[in-house]
């Protein structure tokens, strides 16, 4: 169950929306840059 909910977050942060969040958080977007992806 936590994998799975640690690998929807991920995946969620990853959207154009995710990366909007942490850019808002000050952090710089990572893009396609993740090996997860």
């Amino acid at each position: 169950m936590d994998e799975k909910a640690g690998r929807a977050y991920a995946n969620l942060m990853l959207t154009g929306k995710g990366q909007a969040i942490i850019q808002k958080a000050g952090f710089i977007p990572i893009g396609y840059a993740c090996p997860l992806r």
